[in-house]
């Protein structure tokens, strides 16, 4: 698998980028074994005409392109005195998973079992699974000293969600007519209103001992992975099903 990641602050990250993925697409195309079907060795009783290893893989292997990236941006005002302060924020982050898959040129795989072939898989190829997600945060603090006293308090409102974007199976060797999978809701029901507080009180009034405490809750991050991800349609499940291979005995 093949990974870049890219800062979006910066213009040549995103040049950057595309540059890559034509250096690996030329690169693909000079694979020397993309023109070989598949062979997979079950060696279900030994297999002593392919050194009985198990699950042997060779003439040409699967492979995957893969491109993640993290993008945040945020923004935020204060208001400041001697003895009070106010800040209200606000910040946004997206997160992009893209990834396709591909297999040889034949869109085929033999599995022998000792030399003897038994098995024929038939794939969709390139599959394509694609995802995104986002999270935004809105949040507002305060804080006043008044002589050895500092008390803080915030609140903040954060939204998760994911989606995943329209995408496409085929055409290809066996699927003459392509699938085509709209845009997909994902996950889109983690909102959480979170309160953090502390205080701080200087116990000499010499600015250099104090004692502290604070009080918050935290919520876990929000990703493409694990929770956001486990959501997706039936739609995205049954072009799942689709590539997972036509077998014959």
């Amino acid at each position: 698998m093949v990974v870049a990641r890219h800062e979006p602050a910066a213009a040549r990250g995103g040049l950057r980028r595309h540059v890559l993925r034509r250096r690996q697409l030329r690169a693909r195309s000079r694979i020397p074994t993309r023109d070989l079907i598949r062979v997979a060795e079950q060696c279900a009783s030994g297999c002593a005409a392919n050194g009985n290893i198990p699950g042997l893989v060779y003439r040409s292997q699967d492979f995957s392109v893969a491109y993640t990236g993290s993008y945040l941006w945020k923004g935020s005002v204060a208001y400041v005195t001697g003895t009070h302060s106010l800040k209200v924020g606000y910040q946004h982050t997206l997160m992009t998973d893209d990834r396709t898959w591909m297999t040889n040129n034949q869109n085929l795989t033999y599995r022998f079992n000792n030399g003897v072939p038994n098995q024929l898989t038939q794939s969709i190829s390139p599959w394509v699974n694609n995802a995104r997600a986002g999270w935004d945060g809105v949040f507002v603090q305060e804080q006043w000293t008044r002589d050895r006293l500092t008390l803080q308090g915030a609140v903040r409102f954060d939204r998760a969600r994911s989606w995943f974007p329209a995408q496409q199976e085929g055409p290809s060797r066996f699927l003459p007519a392509p699938i085509v999978i709209p845009e997909t809701r994902g996950v889109d029901s983690y909102k959480d209103v979170t309160p953090r507080m502390g205080a701080a009180y200087d116990v000499f009034g010499t600015g250099r001992t104090a004692l502290k405490m604070s009080l918050g809750k935290y919520l876990e991050g929000a990703g493409v992975v694990g929770q956001l991800r486990q959501h997706e349609s039936d739609a995205a499940d049954a072009a799942d099903d689709d590539r997972c291979s036509a077998r014959r005995a």
